[in-house]
This record gives C-alpha cells, sequence and structure tokens, in this order.
C-alpha cells in the first residue's frame, strides 16, 4: 500500500467515524480545505476519501463546491442491519471454528456488561460494538466487515 493510500484510508476512516460519532451531523456543511488542516493532510487524498465517501452516499457535493453530510433514512438504515446480520452470521460461524483471540474475548465481555445493563452514553456504545464486531470478524481469519464503515 502506498503512502498516498494510507493517507487517502486514514482520511476516509476519521470522517466516517467522525459522522457516525455525530460530531459531523446530517446537513452539516463541510470543505475539502478544513477536513484537510483538520487531519494534517494534503488535499489530494483527501479528495479521493471524499470521493469514496460521495460513492457510499454518507455526504454529497453541493453546487457550489462545498460537502453536506447525508441524513440516513429509515431504509437504508434496515438495509444496512439485514446485510451487517448475514454478513457477520457467517463471520461468526467461521470464528467459531478457530482459536479464540484475546482481543475477542476482550470484547466480548465489554459487550455483556452491556446486555447486563451498564449504562453508558451511545456514542461510547456505539464504539464498543463496532470493536465487538471487527474482532469476529479478524477472528474469521482478517475479514473485514465495518458497516456503515
Amino acid at each position: 500500500m502506498s503512502e498516498k493510500e494510507t493517507l487517502t484510508q486514514q482520511a476516509y476512516t476519521d470522517v466516517k467515524q467522525r459522522i457516525l460519532e455525530g460530531k459531523f451531523k446530517a446537513g452539516d456543511v463541510l470543505t475539502e480545505r478544513a477536513l484537510a488542516l483538520e487531519s494534517g493532510i494534503s488535499r489530494t487524498p483527501l479528495r479521493a476519501a471524499v470521493s469514496r465517501l460521495e460513492k457510499e452516499g454518507v455526504i454529497s457535493r453541493l453546487a457550489n463546491g462545498a460537502l453536506m453530510v447525508r441524513p440516513v433514512t429509515v431504509e437504508q438504515l434496515l438495509e444496512i442491519v439485514q446485510i451487517r446480520r448475514l454478513l457477520e452470521s457467517a463471520a461468526a460461524a467461521r470464528a467459531a471454528e478457530r482459536p479464540f483471540p484475546e482481543a475477542l474475548e476482550h470484547s466480548r465481555q465489554i459487550m455483556q456488561a452491556y446486555a447486563d445493563g451498564r449504562n453508558v452514553a451511545f456514542d461510547q456504545f456505539w464504539l464498543d460494538d463496532d470493536q465487538f464486531h471487527e474482532a469476529v470478524a479478524t477472528a474469521a481469519a482478517g475479514l473485514s466487515f465495518c458497516l456503515p464503515c
């Protein structure tokens, strides 16, 4: 992987994570210049990351070139949940056939605390939930199912 691809992936992950965490909300207007300055990278890898987010329908480009965070419809959310359920059940079955990695056990314990009634802010639950799903995917031999990622 080239340095440019690494920076592009880093920018993509950073912007998408901020959207998922609610730091950028639906309807917020963003600029490439501000995003590049905040992330400390040039606009070239940022543009590639933005292009990927546009293709995914996470952001859209306005007529003036600015970017807007798009809202997620209920239908899109239900579709994401349905796809994730299918992919992750296959990953979980595959992970169950392999040795149980420490990272998955740690993540399982955190999620069990939520199932037992642990009270926490939603953004922290979202992060822990994402780590759990990533741990399952990794345990399934390096697969990665980051939806909506």
